[in-house]
């Protein structure tokens, strides 16, 4: 006679048999006793309490040095992934052409560059070790610039496949040259025929634009009204404040430090006064107001979009 199986017993072995029985029994294996699946932690209990970039001018083929210090303030450990800390990027070669791995939950911290051939947050490096709670470390890398042109750097922290969090108060301006050292000083006006379109319409500035050192200058007033904005300036501090909606910009005349919405920039060059007009940087007031500037070497013609 086979022995009587009761009930309850019957449909646990059912169960065991089944493929959600295996599964539970794998991930019991897995995690152990007392052990559950590791959460993702927060992006915004994570803290750039620090980003540098030096030096802010390098010749192509040269790096800068990126250094970032994270602050964990929640009660979680970040955990991290390669790339590991102090990888060396060529421009234009992010984490992924270089086929590191992206794994949801990890954290990683990242730089952005704007202006010419701008890439989006394609520079990434690990924190080397998991980072435990209420604890900073310092994490560096570099970037090696291959084309020349005036950039923005921007820092963000990761938590891979939930989103970042942007450092705040702080973006940095690296001007990269082609060959040997420009001289300083080194005004000169726009070689003719140049021109400038706003939303697919010629302009004519009052003033002929100049360019420092490959930024294109103009008075203040031509690239803030042609994208509706208004300019307001204080003769006794000779600082300029455009406003254009909810966008606001604040440059003071040889001052290599601006502020956007609060932000802290660097710029290439100082706005300066010539001729009795203040000159500021075409690209970064176009951008800052929320337009986009590309330049067309074959017709000779800087475009603005707003």
């Amino acid at each position: 006679m086979s022995p009587v199986v009761p009930p309850l017993l019957s449909r646990l072995l059912h169960l065991a048999r089944s493929r959600w029985g295996m599964l539970i029994l794998g991930l019991c294996c897995l995690y152990g006793p007392g052990q559950t699946p590791a959460r993702a932690i927060d992006v915004q209990n994570l803290d750039i309490t620090q980003f540098r970039v030096s030096p802010k001018a390098v010749r192509v083929g040269e790096a800068v040095t990126i250094d970032f210090t994270l602050f964990n303030r929640s009660g979680e450990t970040a955990t991290t992934q390669d790339p590991p800390p102090g990888t060396v990027y060529r421009q234009g070669e992010g984490w992924d052409a270089r086929e590191f791995e992206r794994v949801p939950g990890r954290v990683r911290l990242g730089v952005s560059i704007s202006g010419p051939r701008g890439y989006a947050y394609p520079y990434r490096w690990g924190l080397g070790a998991p980072l435990p709670p209420a604890q900073s470390r310092r994490i560096n890398g570099k970037i090696v610039f291959t084309q020349p042109g005036a950039y923005t750097l921007y820092a963000a922290v990761f938590v891979e496949g939930q989103g970042y969090r942007r450092a705040i108060k702080r973006v940095y301006g690296v001007r990269v040259t082609g060959g040997r050292r420009p001289r300083p000083g080194g005004v000169r006006a726009l070689v003719p025929p140049t021109r400038i379109m706003v939303n697919g319409e010629p302009i004519n500035s009052p003033q002929p634009p100049v360019i420092i050192r490959g930024t294109a200058y103009v008075p203040i007033r031509f690239p803030a009204e042609h994208l509706g904005a208004k300019v307001d300036w204080n003769n006794r501090t000779k600082q300029a404040f455009i406003q254009r909606g909810t966008r606001n910009v604040r440059l003071q005349i040889g001052n290599l430090n601006a502020w956007v919405n609060g932000d802290l920039v660097t710029l290439y060059e100082r706005p300066f006064i010539r001729n009795a007009r203040t000159y500021v940087p075409l690209r970064f007031v176009a951008e800052a107001l929320g337009g986009t500037v590309t330049w067309d070497g074959q017709t000779k013609t800087i475009r603005i979009q707003s």
